[in-house]
């Protein structure tokens, strides 16, 4: 059998093999050094509040200048809670040990990137390593320095505001333990200090009327001008069925409300968020059934 490639042939071709080798090792470390950087793993994106948040580029904010989106913004009572309140704020703000401290804002509601009459930013604090996320309302709900409010709230990040918040009323911690801010009964709702306050509510409904056009009524008394009623818009309607609910269902049911007390022909809540308005499970914040 003869040769594949002449005999004079062989030293040319083993001079173009020799030179092709070293271009093959700079390609090969050409692709390496072009390749993008190994990332690092992605902090744990587990808090709910943080899906629909776009973090804030300006990190100098003081402490008075922000407005804690998600809890009710009000001075504790007594002055003893409203004290240890600012010292938890001011202390979480303020350590330089923990991890790197980041202001998240809605990224969706435009009305919150504007500061309010007081020039406060409503504002999500966190501090985010590669293995946690800490977040200011969420220590300040678990420790009863606080009450959630879900207005504006996305519903997963509400019902996780509320959960913690539950888990220090069940166990009378910080503002949880004064009788004003216990659960009032839906059949003996105070008027005369309540009104313009936030509550939660507990009572069972007594009658209801649903209509989707307009304004749908949940009667907790036999006379609906003087009895704690519960309203719904068109629009908020739609929003709590939409989440599984059926408002007809609810004659006769006892649930938990929360909101600011109105003086309509006795006092009202006007529900804005589905978690407004939910079913009451041996005193737990649990969702409609």
């Amino acid at each position: 059998m003869g040769h594949l490639f002449p005999s004079k042939a062989l030293p040319f071709i083993r001079h173009i093999i020799l030179c092709l080798i070293p271009l093959l090792f700079l390609s090969s470390e050409t692709a390496i050094t072009s390749a993008e950087p190994v990332q690092k793993p992605a902090p744990p994106a587990t808090h709910p509040c943080l899906k629909e948040m776009a973090l804030l580029s300006n990190q100098t904010i003081k402490a008075n200048n922000i407005r804690l989106r998600g809890l009710i913004m009000e001075e504790l009572i007594p002055s003893s809670l409203e004290t240890q309140k600012r010292k938890v704020i001011q202390s979480w703000l303020e350590d330089t040990k923990s991890p790197t401290l980041q202001y998240y804002i809605s990224a969706k509601n435009r009305a919150s990137s504007k500061t309010d009459r007081y020039g406060r930013l409503s504002l999500f604090p966190v501090r985010l390593s590669e293995h946690s996320v800490i977040n200011l309302q969420d220590i300040l709900l678990e420790t009863g320095l606080a009450r959630a409010n879900p207005a504006s709230l996305s519903i997963a990040c509400a019902r996780r505001l509320l959960k913690k918040e539950e888990e220090a009323r069940r166990n009378l911690r910080g503002l949880w333990a004064q009788d004003i801010y216990k659960i009032k009964s839906a059949k003996a709702v105070p008027l005369s200090n309540t009104i313009s306050t936030y509550q939660l509510i507990k009572g069972t409904i007594v009658s209801l009327s649903r209509n989707p056009n307009k304004t749908s009524y949940l009667n907790f008394g036999h006379n609906w001008k003087t009895d704690f009623t519960v309203t719904l818009s068109a629009r908020n309607l739609k929003l709590w069925e939409q989440q599984g609910h059926s408002l007809d269902e609810l004659k006769g049911q006892t649930v938990y409300v929360r909101g600011w007390i109105e003086n309509r022909d006795g006092a009202l809540i006007r529900i804005r968020h589905p978690q407004q308005l939910q079913y009451d499970i041996e005193d737990l914040v649990s969702d409609a059934k």
